[in-house]
């Protein structure tokens, strides 16, 4: 009798689990329309010297709203939605700078505003090319690209609030829920 119970509860919890698994994710698959989203590439994994790395990203179905540069150098630039960045080198101290230290690998995070149920992004870089669905980037899920050397993951949303160049460690936007809204 007990084996019966414990093989119809354990029937009951794998059928509950592989449901919710299934509305998870085709309520993740979902993108919304007038939404925005974003993304962070990174490139240069693999690299055993600083690279050089300029692309492009385009869209279809959605609008490009702004490319920032993740890990910005001396001489990275962004024009649009095309951008000129560099892999290099960790420098913790002058000793450390030797040839044999690690490489930061480099980006550039992407806003698109979403007019179309699952938009396409193409990327375009000296490496190779690549293009992605948002609905191939789920919350939580790196998609690997150009056989592992460029990585694509959704990230929240982001505003810059301010262009200080100090470093300004903890802005907080609040909204009332009379029409306003206080930054702190």
């Amino acid at each position: 009798m007990f084996l019966f119970v414990a093989f119809g509860l354990g029937a009951w919890l794998w059928r509950f689990n592989r449901e919710s698994e299934v509305a998870v994710a085709r309520q993740a698959r979902r993108v919304i329309a007038g939404r925005c989203v974003q993304y962070c590439l990174l490139f240069g994994f693999g690299d055993r010297e600083p690279a050089r790395r300029e692309g492009s990203v385009e869209a279809s179905g959605a609008r490009i709203r702004s490319v920032d540069i993740w890990y910005l150098g001396p001489e990275d630039r962004v024009e649009g939605n095309r951008w000129q960045l560099s892999t290099r080198r960790v420098v913790l101290t002058r000793q450390q700078t030797a040839r044999n230290a690690p490489l930061f690998e480099n980006g550039v995070y992407v806003q698109a505003e979403i007019f179309e149920q699952d938009p396409e992004f193409p990327v375009h870089t000296l490496q190779g090319e690549f293009r992605f669905r948002a609905s191939e980037v789920l919350w939580g899920q790196t998609r690997d690209f150009l056989g592992g050397r460029a990585r694509v993951k959704r990230i929240h949303v982001t505003w810059q609030v301010s262009n200080s160049i100090e470093e300004e460690d903890f802005p907080v936007i609040t909204r009332s829920g009379d029409p306003g809204t206080a930054l702190a």
